[in-house]
């Protein structure tokens, strides 16, 4: 398997072959992260359908979808923010990787800033 060493330790090369074991290596944290998700939403509909009730169970239900759509929003802007660093990363420029990175720190922010400022408005209208 071709491993490139860094000064952090070694990194996985997808670009050079056999690629099977390694695209393995890389979707198996994706693979837990969705298998979590999911259990997380089963035992949450399992304990309120019990406890708490049908109405409350309803809503939990509406309200999953919502979260998958965010949960996948957000997994797909990293994969994204990934590829872009992976390019810098395999021209072997770490100015290139900091460069890609405060970027996506200052989008993130901002979109946290905004949800806040929204909760925020919703809670003074009440």
């Amino acid at each position: 398997m071709a491993v490139r060493k860094t000064s952090k330790g070694s990194a996985l090369l997808l670009s050079e072959r056999p690629i099977y074991r390694k695209i393995v290596i890389f979707a198996f944290p994706l693979f837990l992260s969705n298998l979590f998700q999911q259990l997380y939403n089963a035992a949450d509909s399992l304990i309120v359908g019990n406890l708490i009730g049908s109405d409350a169970l309803a809503s939990v239900s509406s309200s999953g979808n919502l979260i998958f759509l965010l949960v996948g929003f957000f997994s797909g802007i990293a994969m994204g923010a990934g590829v872009v660093i992976a390019h810098a990363f395999n021209r072997c420029r770490q100015l290139g990787i900091t460069d890609n990175l405060d970027p996506g720190f200052d989008q993130l922010f901002d979109l946290l800033s905004v949800s806040r400022l929204a909760a925020w408005d919703r809670q003074e209208n009440r």
